[in-house]
């Protein structure tokens, strides 16, 4: 047998010398011990047992543990008194109640003195002096002042001081005179629909289209024309606020005008009130593109759309014209020189 001593408790442990070269846990402490031959030097076998020793024994982690257990205890038992005694130190105190008795005697309670009903003395009745009544000032109303001037007043000038000169009065310009043509007199303003002709239609047998969006707060009258012959194709009523499809325009290229405004007088052809009379710069192109592809033939036709009110980003431009332009051409209406 091998007799191992655990240099840290100082206990011996007996080990058969077949476990030489192996290891011994001491049971006190869980330090590992090392089974060696006898004939080692004590020095040789304290040096083995320090190598194969853990760098931290279990004993020295418990300790610190503890400790840091204790210093959380007393940190958390000192924030506790803290915040008792300042709830205490902010509580309102209220004074004791008076005590009935002293040393065991009572004490008797203050008399309440006794008023008589002969010592009262009723309040005087304050007396309030009568204001004679005043009439209210009587000054005339929705009358102007009439201030006067003498026509024959002269200013008063200082010596060297140079005189004024005012401009003539320039009377208030009176409302502008309204003059109902002739054509109109006696006739009153027409209500259509949108999509009523104002002219018969000629040429529908095309297959485009012009879609034209009134966005005015008027009404509007839109004349299409033919470029090359200067003949209305179609001429239609379209409200305020809404929209129109044209159908059946023969390809070709064409103008588009339009009269805006209130009160449609079909005798005049215009509106009495509000009237504006434009056109667009640009025309529109109509057709029909027929190519073959694989598989047949592709027809495409060539639309257009206009808006009768300014729209951001638009690339049409209106121009302001008169009657006898906006007329020229027409094959009903015929314009005095």
């Amino acid at each position: 047998m091998i007799d191992i001593t655990c240099s840290a408790c100082d206990i011996t442990y007996q080990a058969d010398e077949t476990k030489i070269g192996q290891g011994l846990r001491c049971k006190l402490c869980g330090k590992l011990l090392l089974v060696a031959h006898q004939t080692l030097g004590a020095s040789v076998l304290r040096n083995i047992e320090q190598a194969a020793a853990p760098v931290y024994e279990w004993k020295g982690r418990q300790q610190i543990r503890d400790r840091w257990i204790a210093i959380g205890i007393l940190v958390g038992g000192g924030i506790f008194l803290g915040v008792w005694l300042w709830i205490g130190a902010s509580r309102p105190t209220t004074p004791p109640a008076p005590s009935t008795t002293d040393q065991g005697q009572a004490i008797p309670p203050e008399p309440v003195p006794q008023t008589s009903t002969s010592d009262l003395k009723p309040m005087p009745i304050p007396q309030f002096k009568e204001l004679p009544l005043v009439e209210p000032l009587k000054y005339p109303r929705h009358k102007p002042l009439d201030i006067r001037v003498p026509a024959e007043a002269t200013p008063i000038y200082l010596p060297g001081e140079p005189k004024l000169t005012f401009p003539p009065a320039v009377p208030s310009p009176s409302p502008p005179l309204v003059v109902t043509p002739k054509c109109a007199e006696g006739q009153e303003p027409e209500t259509h629909a949108t999509g009523d002709t104002i002219e018969p239609d000629d040429g529908t047998t095309g297959e485009s289209m012009l879609l034209v969006k009134n966005g005015l707060n008027v009404d509007a009258v839109v004349r299409l024309a033919e470029v090359a012959t200067k003949k209305t194709t179609r001429f239609v009523y379209i409200w305020a606020h809404d929209q129109y499809a044209i159908t059946g325009i023969e390809p070709g290229t064409y103008t588009v005008g339009f009269i805006e405004g209130k009160d449609w007088i079909a005798n005049c052809m215009f509106f009495l009130h509000e009237l504006q009379v434009k056109k667009f710069k640009e025309t529109c192109e109509f057709g029909i593109t027929r190519e073959k592809v694989e598989g047949g033939v592709r027809t495409t036709v060539k639309d257009c759309e206009v808006s009768l009110n300014p729209v951001p980003f638009g690339n049409a431009r209106t121009e302001n014209i008169d009657m006898k332009q906006f007329f020229d051409g027409d094959q009903h209406v015929t314009i005095a020189q």
